[in-house]
């Protein structure tokens, strides 16, 4: 099959109208916009994706027939290659949906390859010499140097600014580390904040908000967990609880005997029912958008 590809050049008035933050992640993606609507998008399936297709890879590379490996290590690394390509198309489209009429503010993250990569030097008491010396290990690097962040802000940088808007990048230095509800400091490991209970990604975002605007803050927050799928986005199962529990996601097929996909399931969370307690990870799942009110005073 022969493909052409003819690139032209538009001439678009860019505007700057109200801000929206996109916090882009390993595993999900955060969008808080002025408004105060929020969007948590979980992308595992991106992760799922390159850890099963690098498992395939390695064993690949085991194959002493150098023909062989070299037919299978094409047709498998393309379709890796295909299927990210694909879901980042769907999620970047729903993305620019969204946004649409607002100026996308998102991080820069053009250093964060090399800050994954950095090596220091160190004595080898094997060798006797001092040699460079990565801080990370091998198996950490392998999955930070296939996320596909830098493919997914290239495809919704030129969406949004196809519809008519900015995009402009800025720096989240400490933007995680601080809580924006409480001021309490949220250790790098974190994934809510230790007082209060605020999810991390969603802080990110808020405190970004905060910066960019230089004054003010959201009063309350309207939030959507979605799950980035196959088929596209849909709406996710969740627990309106200001998302304080460490959130598990459980692929369906495998280990849900309803059949049902796309559920997401908070550990040690019952649910009263009648002669007992029922655990909520077996409730029967059913498809709604979370409404939170989450109140932050000012700091």
């Amino acid at each position: 099959m022969n493909w052409v590809i003819v690139p032209f050049k538009q001439e678009i008035d860019l505007t700057r109208p109200d801000e929206c933050i996109v916090d882009v992640n390993e595993c999900s993606v955060t969008v808080v916009d002025s408004s105060g609507n929020c969007w948590k998008i979980d992308t595992s399936k991106l992760r799922a994706i390159h850890e099963a297709y690098s498992r395939k890879l390695r064993r690949i590379q085991r194959i002493g027939d150098s023909k062989i490996k070299k037919v299978l290590y094409a047709k498998y690394s393309g379709r890796r290659k295909r299927r990210v390509h694909d879901l980042l198309h769907k999620l970047t489209k729903w993305l620019s949906e969204i946004t649409k009429g607002k100026t996308l503010v998102m991080e820069d993250l053009r250093n964060i390859r090399k800050a994954i990569n950095y090596k220091v030097k160190k004595f080898n008491k094997f060798s006797k010499r001092i040699q460079p010396v990565s801080l990370r290990n091998k198996n950490l690097k392998r999955r930070l140097n296939t996320w596909s962040f830098r493919k997914l802000q290239f495809l919704l940088d030129y969406k949004h600014k196809l519809n008519g808007f900015d995009v402009v990048y800025f720096n989240p230095h400490k933007t995680s580390s601080i809580c924006s509800r409480c001021g309490g400091k949220i250790a790098p490991m974190e994934k809510t904040c230790p007082k209060c209970g605020l999810d991390r990604d969603i802080n990110a975002c808020l405190n970004m908000l905060k910066m960019w605007r230089g004054s003010g803050s959201a009063e309350s927050l309207s939030v959507s967990v979605m799950k980035l799928g196959c088929q596209g986005l849909y709406a996710d199962e969740v627990n309106p609880a200001e998302l304080r529990e460490e959130v598990k996601f459980f692929d369906s097929l495998e280990q849900l005997r309803d059949g049902t996909a796309g559920v997401m399931c908070l550990e040690n969370l019952h649910m009263p029912c009648l002669g007992g307690i029922l655990p909520f990870n077996f409730m029967k799942p059913f498809f709604r958008d979370v409404r939170l009110n989450l109140n932050f005073s000012k700091h």
